[in-house]
């Protein structure tokens, strides 16, 4: 599954978004089918992590909503932080910057507090953008 998910990494040109999309779609179908949801968080993650390049959309959309269901549910750090990871970028695209800041600053609060490596160097990341 994992490796489905990170075998796109190649495909993450504007040329490509398209077929980049398509393939985040088999991971998400097998973690359904397996029934874990740690397996359905992390498929879920890569649909709108490849689908916002562009902009929102609907599926990048349900996607979110999807993870967000399952970082409630499994209450992890990691997960939480991975979810806040995804979501700053989606709204400094929408051009929400305070909200992306907040993000971004609860993010870096969590990486420090789990001890999360370059927790820092993806906060400057995140406000760069």
């Amino acid at each position: 599954m994992r490796v489905l998910n990170h075998i796109c990494f190649p495909l993450y040109v504007p040329q490509l978004l398209d077929q980049l999309l398509l393939r985040t779609r088999r991971p998400l179908r097998r973690a359904e089918l397996i029934g874990d949801a740690h397996l359905h968080y992390w498929a879920a993650y890569w649909r709108p992590a490849s689908s916002h390049s562009p902009g929102p959309s609907t599926s990048s959309t349900a996607a979110l909503q999807s993870c967000d269901r399952f970082v409630e549910r499994l209450d992890q750090p990691m997960l939480h932080w991975s979810f806040l990871m995804l979501r700053t970028p989606v709204r400094f695209i929408a051009g929400d910057t305070d909200e992306a800041e907040r993000l971004a600053s609860e993010c870096l609060a969590i990486g420090t507090e789990q001890r999360t490596a370059r927790c820092r160097r993806h906060l400057r990341v995140q406000l760069l953008a």
